[in-house]
């Protein structure tokens, strides 16, 4: 049965069931806020009317965009909801026949099940028992979420939707950055002082936006060196550009570092000349970081005499919660509570304000470093389970590009651009914890996951080498 108005209601015992069992669920859940129950079933209901492809994207932008800043009860009904409307999506292609139920590709399914024993084992040897089994409850409800939109990817259109998403939540970000520079009177310098104030407030961490642009923009740029058609390339050009603006004014130098070496790998791979034109540009220009004003600019930017910004005090410290607890750590989340225990500076000196400043501003993620995160957190296994994660991407990433390269020009091109993101957000790893995998934490991790999905997508269906096999329909 298809998503039609017509059609909806054509095996009518079953629908009625279903869309009824939807309806009070709903209710049920958001009883002290009835009205955003009552506006999210009119949504729901219009969008079940229009089809598949509009709900997906509705639940996509609307779990990366509205977030607990805007406000929590909002945030919660959000998250209830579009979880539902996933399960029942899923629900009404598959039914409950398991046999039809998509297979994910075994290296995925591997890694999944290595991060679940990762967490299993450190949990059931820490001291906070029960904060670990939350971290591994909220994972499972994130990776069913990611299991509903996988399963949910049919065909080459509903790829495009999901880099459509992706792109109108870029484009939102941008928005919400361009807004706080203007109300900053366009001081990139006051706008970084301001956010360090109060981290906690921003609309969305900055620097899970510089994270994001670093998955959209590599994808965008490897269309934009290929295509030939001026309507499509325009409209790519033009949102490279207020990407890497949003970019700029994110501040974020792991993410402009990340972002070199994608342009990098995907000029190698697609316009050698212009990778040539931009290395000898680059040290054609080099002369002029000679020049005060210039070279002053440059490092308040980026901060030069600042470069750890703490890293060394964080790192020293849970180097030394690993040396105690490196063969099964401290358990998921609970290195926080090892942080000033392992810590020997004074309680007066400012490394051990930052360090407090830290402890109170995140629950989990101190590492800044995701390796180091898994590592203090799970132990050997969740070093390694970290460790697998790249290998894993890297592995479906060069399969399908390497079968994409004289079948398919679209595809091979998207490919490229999925695996560049994977080369920035795992260089951006060393540096920051986040946007990989959080315990579940959706806002932050789902856009890699979505990456990988498409990822995933294109390898199974090209495991028997015919990319001719990909429909539109």
């Amino acid at each position: 049965m298809k998503f039609c108005g017509s059609k909806l209601f054509r095996n009518t015992k079953k629908e009625i069931f279903l869309f009824s069992a939807l309806l009070i669920s709903i209710v049920l859940l958001f009883l002290n806020y009835i009205w955003v129950a009552f506006a999210f079933m009119l949504v729901l209901l219009l969008t079940i009317l229009e089809g598949k492809k509009l709900l997906l994207f509705i639940v996509i932008v609307s779990f990366l965009t509205l977030t607990s800043t805007i406000s929590v009860a909002l945030r919660t009904a959000v998250q209830y909801l579009n979880i539902i409307i996933l399960f029942y999506l899923f629900i009404k292609k598959f039914g409950l026949n398991f046999s039809k139920y998509p297979i994910i590709p075994k290296e995925i399914k591997l890694l999944i099940v290595l991060v679940f024993l990762a967490m299993s084992f450190a949990t059931v040897f820490s001291s906070h028992i029960i904060l670990g089994i939350e971290q591994i409850v909220r994972t499972i409800i994130f990776f069913v979420i990611v299991y509903f939109i996988y399963s949910l990817v049919e065909n080459i259109s509903d790829i495009r939707l999901l880099l459509f998403a992706l792109f109108t939540v870029a484009i939102i970000y941008v928005l919400t950055l361009f807004i706080g520079f203007a109300k900053n009177n366009f001081d990139l310098v006051q706008m970084n002082i301001n956010r360090v104030d109060k981290v906690s407030n921003d609309y969305i961490n900055v620097n899970a936006i510089a994270s994001f642009f670093i998955i959209v923009i590599p994808i965008a740029l490897s269309f934009f060196l290929d295509l030939k058609k001026n309507r499509i390339k325009l409209f790519l050009g033009v949102f490279l550009f207020i990407t890497l603006f949003g970019l700029l004014i994110s501040n974020s130098r792991a993410a402009i570092l990340a972002l070199a070496l994608e342009f990098i790998f995907i000029f190698y791979n697609l316009n050698r000349k212009i990778l040539k034109i931009t290395l000898i540009f680059a040290i054609l220009i080099t002369p002029l970081f000679f020049i005060n004003s210039i070279s002053e600019y440059i490092d308040l930017y980026f901060r030069l005499k600042h470069l750890s910004t703490g890293r060394d005090v964080i790192w020293d410290v849970i180097f030394k919660i690993i040396k105690d607890n490196y063969i099964l750590g401290v358990g998921p989340a609970a290195t926080k509570y090892f942080l000033f225990p392992h810590s020997d500076y004074l309680i007066s000196s400012h490394q051990a304000r930052f360090l407090a400043f830290h402890y109170n501003e995140i629950e989990f993620g101190h590492a800044h470093n995701f390796y180091l995160f898994f590592w203090s957190d799970l132990g050997l296994l969740g070093l390694f389970t970290s460790l697998l994660l790249p290998f894993t991407y890297f592995k479906l990433g060069y399969i399908t590009s390497k079968r994409f390269k004289y079948l398919n020009r679209n595809y091979y091109l998207l490919t490229l651009g999925l695996i560049a993101a994977g080369i920035g957000l795992f260089i951006r790893a060393i540096f920051e914890w986040g946007n990989l995998i959080s315990y579940g934490t959706i806002g932050t991790d789902l856009p890699f996951w979505l990456a990988f999905i498409m990822l995933a997508y294109f390898y199974k269906k090209t495991s028997n080498k015919k990319a001719e096999v990909l429909t539109e329909k």
